[in-house]
């Protein structure tokens, strides 16, 4: 969401630009959607501007998918293939640890993890 309508075409672009340099993903198709306005997108903001995009990648591999999902942010994510993956110990250790550290890194910004019996 943004302000201006030409700031939500321009972060976008260049958001897409920034995963474009990626050196295990590759961007084989992108398709924006016009900007479109919004009432009231906050009770605090009259009006702001969205849009919308679809990216086809490729990924070196799962790794860099995840990689791309947790600093990219997407608000979804279709595999289209492989059907099926075979994932190695250090490949899943790799998920697992990332997944992990994303964890760790947002329980900070709340102040940390709390373990009490207390239900």
């Amino acid at each position: 969401m943004a302000s201006e309508k030409d700031l939500a075409e321009r972060t976008l672009k260049d958001h897409v630009n920034k995963l474009k340099k990626e050196k295990f993903t590759i961007i084989v198709n992108e398709r924006y959607e016009n900007v479109r306005e919004v009432e009231k997108p906050r009770e605090d903001v009259e009006k702001g501007y969205s849009q919308i995009m679809e990216i086809e990648i490729l990924t070196k591999d799962v790794e860099t998918l995840l990689f791309d999902v947790i600093f990219f942010a997407p608000s979804s994510v279709e595999i289209l293939e492989p059907k099926e993956i075979k994932l190695g110990l250090n490949s899943l250790q790799s998920i697992m640890n990332s997944v992990a550290d994303v964890l760790h890194t947002l329980a900070s910004v709340g102040g940390g993890i709390v373990i009490s019996t207390k239900k």
